[in-house]
């Protein structure tokens, strides 16, 4: 009698990422309505998630803990501007630099003064 060996396909990244407790902590924050998203997944992570402000800074604490400190890969998570509030004018700056930077690097002060 033989055995059949299944292979899985998974994704190591999002295999990562759901280990971690920032993954429970927009689980539990799904947008039923896409309108009142606060925050949008565009990589690997898709999904739209609204982020109360009294929970902003645990939100920071685990993406911090999750990029940071067990060093695992940016998941491309955007925050979205609500329609029906003010909203600040916001700057998204895209520098480029080598691909040997990583994240625990920060960029020249060059670069930011002379934007």
């Amino acid at each position: 009698m033989s055995q059949t060996t299944v292979t899985m396909n998974t994704n190591p990244v999002l295999d990562a990422f759901n280990r971690h407790g920032l993954a429970k902590f927009l689980d539990d924050r799904r947008a039923r309505d896409p309108k009142d998203a606060t925050m949008g997944g565009m990589g690997a992570k898709l999904g739209k998630w609204m982020i109360r402000d009294e929970d902003y800074t645990e939100f920071l604490d685990l993406l911090y803990d999750y990029l940071f400190v067990q060093k695992q890969t940016p998941m491309n998570f955007v925050e979205q501007s609500r329609s029906d509030s003010a909203k600040p004018i916001l700057i998204d700056l895209d520098f480029k630099y080598p691909a040997n930077l990583n994240l625990h690097e920060s960029l020249p002060k060059v670069t930011s003064r002379a934007f």
